[in-house]
């Protein structure tokens, strides 16, 4: 290392400046050459790739776009009406049923409410009874069902 210090020190000033400015030029080609082409290269290829998903964004909101008028078209067409209707005649229906099975009696219950309303009846008696199993009947795709006794 002394020895490059002394070559150094032998040197006019010029010639110094000319190894510096070399070295300098030489760090600035190998950073050029290792790092900033690299990165503009993969800087150049995002840029393409996002500009392809820009494009194809475009094109799917056009779809959207011309979807959404095909569908506004469709809504006031009578069959969509009365699909719309019956759907929300389906709906209260559908809460109607709900309402009237909490008074349904399980078929589990049922002896026990009907020896409950003869001992609480005085003017009521039984005169025969026969004891049948419970129907299953289905409500709807609700997937609770009631019970013929």
């Amino acid at each position: 290392m002394n020895a490059l210090l002394d070559a150094l020190d032998k040197r006019t000033p010029r010639e110094r400046w000319i190894m510096l400015i070399v070295l300098a030029s030489a760090a600035v080609y190998v950073w050029d050459m290792f790092m900033l082409q690299p990165a503009m290269n993969n800087q150049k290829r995002l840029s393409r790739a996002l500009q392809q998903l820009n494009d194809q964004s475009q094109v799917l909101q056009a779809q959207i776009n011309q979807a959404e008028m095909n569908a506004a078209h469709f809504k006031d067409h009578p069959k969509f009406l009365q699909i719309k209707d019956l759907e929300s005649q389906a709906r209260v229906l559908g809460q109607n049923i709900e309402a009237q099975k909490l008074s349904l009696i399980s078929p589990q219950n049922m002896s026990q409410v009907l020896n409950k309303l003869l001992k609480d009846s005085k003017s009521m008696q039984l005169v025969s009874m026969q004891n049948l199993p419970a129907e299953e009947i289905k409500l709807g795709e609700s997937g609770s069902n009631a019970y013929r006794h």
